[in-house]
């Protein structure tokens, strides 16, 4: 018999290779990752302000160190820029630019159409009660981490 624990990290795991492995062709056809993608939203909802490193781990639940290599992969193709700080030399933010709001904008149907395909066979009722248990799993991982 499979415990309840081992079940649900079985799934969430499952769910989160699914996720992961989706991949969001523009009309340019260069594809982007899912990492991609949420780093260009994040960057768009926050636009004209930057962003920094930190602010963008946090807001996807990652490290510096993969945030550091998305934007890498983001800046090589034209679509973040970094930018210096004048007060800290080892601070940079990020912003998104023209090319890259347009690749978004390209994406981002994609995007909304795959987030509304992966829950499509919950009740609304069912995706509240979802939010609340994973908001509740999150704060639980995040005070163990301090």
């Amino acid at each position: 018999m499979i415990h309840l624990n081992d079940q649900l990290y079985y799934l969430f795991s499952k769910f989160g290779v699914h996720i992961l492995r989706t991949r969001y062709q523009p009309q340019d056809k260069k594809t982007l990752l899912d990492s991609q993608i949420r780093v260009l939203e994040l960057l768009m909802k926050a636009c004209p302000k930057p962003m920094n490193h930190s602010d963008l781990a946090k807001a996807l639940f990652v490290s510096k160190p993969n945030i550091t290599s998305v934007v890498d992969r983001l800046q090589a193709s034209g679509l973040v820029r970094r930018m210096q700080s004048r007060e800290d030399k080892r601070i940079s933010t990020i912003a998104i630019t023209g090319k890259g709001r347009k690749t978004y904008e390209s994406a981002s149907p994609l995007f909304q159409l795959f987030k509304r395909r992966c829950f499509i066979t919950l009740k609304r009722k069912e995706k509240e009660t979802l939010i609340a248990l994973l908001e509740k799993l999150v704060t639980h991982a995040e005070k163990k981490q301090k």
